[in-house]
């Protein structure tokens, strides 16, 4: 796959996250903020979650693209970026452990946090464009939650994407939950 391609793959990866969750900005701060138990997340901390990653992966990846020259990027991947991206993965749906200071579990949140996201989504969009003309090929970016290694720009990208389709896909698990127990409590 060329960048070029992987770069069209993840921006319409990245429109369909924003359709989605353009949608549930429509709803009410009482249902962002359901959970089905204390342990669990409601839809505005699995949000709050990806903010957490967007603000320290759109900064590394702006960095990036700062220092890069122009030119054709060039679309490299390492095992250990394949690694990340598979374990994030939607289709893998073990849980994986979150650290500490990304758990937004009893946060206060509001639609804020929502208009916060999809300014994220914006900015990727943004510098997804960007890399389309700029010379990232060795470029590699340190992962979050254990900097000491890291994995190539184009594979830093598609982590943070699936990472973002992973909690995608947990809130429309939520949202149905939701509206499985509203059904039952009609009855």
């Amino acid at each position: 796959m060329t960048a070029q391609d992987r770069i069209k793959n993840l921006k319409v990866e990245i429109d369909e996250t924003i359709a989605f969750v353009a949608a549930i900005n429509a709803q009410d701060e009482t249902l962002l903020n359901w959970k089905q138990s204390a342990e669990r997340w409601s839809i505005l901390e699995c949000i709050e979650h990806l903010n957490r990653y967007c603000r320290y992966y759109n900064v590394a990846i702006n960095n990036v693209l700062t220092r890069s020259n122009d030119g054709q990027p060039v679309n490299k991947s390492s095992w250990l970026g394949k690694k990340f991206i598979s374990m994030m993965h939607p289709s893998n749906r073990k849980m994986q452990k979150t650290m500490k200071h990304l758990n937004p579990v009893h946060s206060k949140l509001s639609i804020a946090t929502l208009h916060e996201f999809l300014a994220h989504q914006d900015k990727l969009l943004h510098m997804l464009d960007a890399s389309a003309s700029k010379s990232i090929g060795k470029q590699n970016i340190s992962v979050e939650f254990l900097r000491i290694l890291t994995i190539p720009f184009f594979d830093a990208f598609e982590f943070l994407v699936v990472h973002q389709q992973r909690h995608i896909l947990q809130i429309r698990d939520i949202l149905e939950k939701r509206s499985n127990r509203e059904a039952v409590l009609k009855v």
